[in-house]
């Protein structure tokens, strides 16, 4: 049975801060910024204008810019929405977020063929998900088919190379995609596993 959170928004900013860790340089996978804790610098830079603060490096970002940042994407994401139906697919959906593109991998566990993806989430999308933990699945099968979905992504990304060559980003991050997938599996009480 999946986990229960008390307060699932503190438990994802934990958790995803933990998966993204702290300073990554720009040109990890492709990424022109530099980030910490998964935000990078644009956004953390942004964040500082709108309060009226000088920008400075991403690696001075302090935990409580860290979890400001993580609050608006939490609200953004329809995760507020989602946590009161099920504090542990929130959790997930929020983690799927920075790493695995959530929305689309949303849009995939509420069975929206390619055709009708569009990678914007809706309040209807989002709901379509709610709705799901009600099927015959339940909420673990929700969670799983989450996972699965977020896998089948990963393991899809591509990046082309200014010579215009294709790589496969799992080729290079796979084995750290499958720790942190089978680690929020784990995390939250769900019994699937990369294989």
């Amino acid at each position: 049975m999946a986990k229960v959170f008390a307060d699932p928004q503190s438990a994802a900013a934990e958790i995803t801060g933990g998966f993204e860790g702290g300073y990554k340089p720009s040109g990890v996978l492709g990424d022109p910024n530099a980030a910490m804790w998964g935000i990078n610098q644009s956004t953390f830079d942004a964040s500082r204008r709108a309060k009226g603060v000088v920008t400075q490096d991403v690696r001075l970002m302090t935990p409580e810019e860290r979890n400001e940042i993580y609050a608006g994407y939490w609200t953004r994401y329809f995760c507020d929405h989602i946590a009161p139906h099920s504090g542990a697919l929130a959790v997930c959906h929020f983690d799927c977020e920075f790493n695995g593109g959530g929305t689309v991998v949303l849009e995939e566990t509420t069975g929206q063929v390619a055709g009708q993806r569009d990678a914007t989430l809706t309040e209807a999308e989002v709901e379509a998900l709610i709705d799901e933990l009600d099927s015959e699945a339940g909420e673990d099968g929700v969670i799983a088919a989450y996972l699965q979905n977020r896998l089948d992504r990963l393991r899809d990304l591509t990046r082309r190379n200014p010579d215009g060559t294709v790589v496969k980003l799992w080729d290079a991050a796979g084995p750290t995609w499958t720790k942190r997938l089978n680690a929020l599996a784990a995390t939250l009480d769900i019994s699937w596993r990369v294989s």
